[in-house]
């Protein structure tokens, strides 16, 4: 018999954390991981009490239980993308430790280490090359069971420094107390009503002590936080999971409320440079911060990390899926092939930034659009791809299915064994006035009548820009998203949303858009509506699809799925309608869906 850990990701973290946990109790134990994670030991009962007590929070934990053998390969060392362990933050808060608020702890199953590794995964490919261990790290690299062999190791006494800045002068701290006097002095700051910025391991952040417009929250103090928020227990648990995403929070303080809004982008902090500061404000529930370099002080470092986009999750019932790249990438995959999808990479077996593989060599590479150059180039379609990905994940890749990718492209697919484009949502069309003016009897005059009191130009811009404009929004989809997300009403209004000669009709779209806002619609209510709308329109396509073409399984993923207009609509359409669970439902689970 063998402990089972369910996990629902190939990578190693978890496995790699049980290792260290049982090792550092004497407990012997083979580890392998097919996904799940497969703990062969002669001592079940106490590994098991072991591992409850002292494995963190992951998104894709589910649970433990017997099986009656092991599965999978030996467990593979990798750079993680990870906010920062509870092990690690009792060292940062330990004056005798020597790595007391020192920003760069970590150790091998926590922390953003891939911001500074390239592969192959060693110190000598990594940011820290100039930065040689101590005597004391070098012990710990054969001694500690969560440091063993890694490669990022750093303490206060083999530092990375780091430079406070405002406008006339600069701090330099590369030792423990001049650690903790530097996040001082930011701390200080803010509580003078001054703004700060930290290059922390995910890019600059700027943060105020006051709510500001378009703000994000950083949690400071959590029981504090809590009493402000409306979250779900499985909402809090995710928060503080190591893979620390970013949430929409539904506000319940009135006075934060009138300054952030109903709804509002929440995260605990997710690396040393943030809990370090957090931990000198206890007495502030959040700090309020945006991406960008704009604070009065600055605190900074000479190395450039790699930036990975932060995780993003969304709950609708009893459904998880999310955006993003920060714990997600680097991952493992069983593959040689070379596909490049954007920014992101796989290659030699490993899923990553592609600025991770500076020597990448292969005899031919898959893109979904022009971003390389390649003598052998090889194209795919990335709507295509990411509903492939959907059913690899499900393993039902020999079952009939249909899907809607909801991206930049907007498409339905039929899948039973090879695939086919079903339906297009098309191009905008150059003449769209002309479209609306002659879409029926009375539409000149609205489209007139429109023009003349909004001065809206609605021949430019993308599909959401548009939609925003009509409405009355400065912005595209991210704020027709949060918008909509604010709304507190019970219901919206229906937007037209029909199937015209050349695709998806946009005239009838936006005419629908005009006719309610010429009759006083409030900006949230329309936000809202058009993404119910069109999550009752694609959900009731889908369904049609599914029974002409005898598909029982349905599959939906795209960036524009995570907002609960569309998704909440979408569900009650299809209950079973299957995502991504591993991958992100946008972005790199294309390259996984052409293998």
């Amino acid at each position: 018999m063998v402990l089972k850990l369910l996990f629902d990701s190939r990578n190693s973290y978890l496995a790699k954390r049980a290792e260290a946990i049982l090792a550092a109790k004497g407990i012997e134990a083979t580890i392998t991981q097919q996904k799940n994670i497969y703990i062969q030991t002669p001592h079940l009962q106490e590994a098991a009490k072991v591992l409850e007590e002292g494995l963190y929070n992951s998104i894709f934990f589910k649970g433990a239980k017997v099986a009656e053998e092991a599965k999978g390969d030996e467990v593979v060392s990798m750079p993680y993308s990870l906010g920062i362990c509870d092990r690690c933050i009792k060292e940062m808060m330990d004056p005798t430790s020597r790595r007391y608020f020192y920003p760069f702890t970590s150790c091998a199953t926590c922390s953003n280490q891939a911001a500074f590794a390239f592969y192959p995964y060693k110190r000598a490919n990594s940011l820290l090359l100039p930065f040689k261990p101590c005597k004391e790290c070098q012990k710990e690299l054969e001694q500690n069971f969560y440091r063993k062999d890694y490669p990022l190791i750093s303490c206060a006494d083999c530092a990375i420094a780091v430079v406070l800045r405002d406008k006339t002068k600069e701090f330099w701290a590369n030792e423990s107390k001049e650690f903790k006097q530097a996040f001082s002095i930011l701390a200080n700051a803010l509580k003078d009503g001054k703004r700060v910025a930290i290059k922390g391991l995910g890019g600059y952040r700027t943060f105020s002590l006051h709510p500001f417009k378009g703000a994000k929250l950083l949690i400071a103090n959590a029981a504090l936080a809590l009493q402000k928020l409306l979250l779900l227990p499985q909402e809090k648990r995710i928060l503080f999971s190591i893979e620390r995403p970013q949430i929409f929070a539904t506000i319940g303080d009135s006075q934060l409320k009138a300054h952030i809004g109903d709804i509002a982008r929440v995260m605990a902090f997710d690396d040393g440079f943030s809990f370090l500061l957090v931990s000198l404000l206890q007495d502030e529930p959040f700090l309020f911060w945006q991406e960008g370099s704009g604070g009065d002080l600055v605190m900074e470092y000479l190395l450039e990390p790699k930036r990975y986009q932060k995780m993003e999750a969304f709950f609708f019932k009893n459904r998880e899926f999310f955006l993003g790249e920060q714990a997600a990438l680097p991952k493992p995959l069983e593959s040689q092939k070379c596909v490049v999808e954007k920014d992101a990479a796989l290659y030699e077996g490993v899923i990553d930034k592609i600025e991770s593989f500076p020597d990448m060599r292969c005899a031919e590479v898959i893109v979904f659009e022009d971003c390389v150059e390649h003598s052998n180039i090889k194209r795919a379609q990335i709507a295509k791809a990411a509903l492939r990905s959907v059913l690899q994940e499900h393993n039902i890749l020999d079952q009939k299915a249909v899907g809607f990718y909801f991206g930049e492209a907007m498409q339905f697919y039929y899948f039973n064994t090879r695939a086919k484009l079903l339906f297009d949502f098309g191009k905008i069309p150059k003449d769209l006035q002309q479209k609306i003016a002659g879409l029926r009897e009375g539409s000149d005059r609205l489209l007139k009548n429109f023009l003349d009191r909004f001065n809206v130009d609605i021949q430019q811009g993308d599909f959401w820009q548009r939609a925003a404009r009509i409405i009355g929004i400065d912005g595209g989809y991210e704020e027709l998203r949060l918008v909509g997300m604010q709304y507190g009403g019970k219901g919206g209004v229906s937007v037209d949303c029909e199937i015209g000669e050349d695709g998806f009709c946009y005239a009838a779209f936006y005419a629908s858009l005009m006719s309610y806002r010429l009759a006083g619609a409030e900006a949230g209510l329309l936000a809202y509506s058009i993404f119910e709308s069109l999550g009752e329109f694609a959900s009731q396509q889908l369904r049609a699809l599914g029974g002409e073409l005898g598909a029982s399984n349905f599959i939906l993923a795209g960036r524009y799925i995570t907002n609960s207009p569309f998704f909440s609509r979408f569900l009650r359409n299809i209950p079973t309608v299957k995502l991504n669970r591993e991958f992100p439902v946008d972005g790199f689970n294309a390259i996984y869906g052409v293998l």
